[in-house]
């Protein structure tokens, strides 16, 4: 099976990946990534697809497991300053991030 790369939104500067802490997500091990977005109190977190790139999720009601978390066919992000959408297929994903400790410090 080979691999499709997902697409993205532009990196941002000053975002939280500046000093993130990475968690590699497995081919169809999405445990960690269903923990990020069911997380309470919610902690923003980068995807990073296979080409490097990264899309911030920066609240739950903003990404989406179609058609669900049984069967992932492909998730969607949506943000909305600006607004933009990415798409992103389960062999494009790469890791989780969480941002580190010097971005939550400024």
């Amino acid at each position: 099976m080979g691999k499709r790369a997902g697409t993205a939104l532009a990196p941002q500067r000053g975002s939280l990946n500046e000093h993130p802490f990475r968690v590699r997500i497995e081919s169809m091990e999405y445990s960690e990534l269903f923990a990020a977005i069911d997380a309470k109190p919610f902690r923003p977190f980068s995807l990073e697809i296979v080409s490097g790139r990264r899309i911030e999720v920066t609240h739950p009601d903003n990404i989406m497991i179609l058609p669900n978390r049984q069967r992932v066919h492909h998730i969607e992000v949506y943000q909305t300053d600006p607004w933009d959408m990415a798409i992103i297929w389960p062999e494009g994903l790469a890791a989780l991030l969480f941002p580190g400790p010097e971005a939550a410090s400024g």
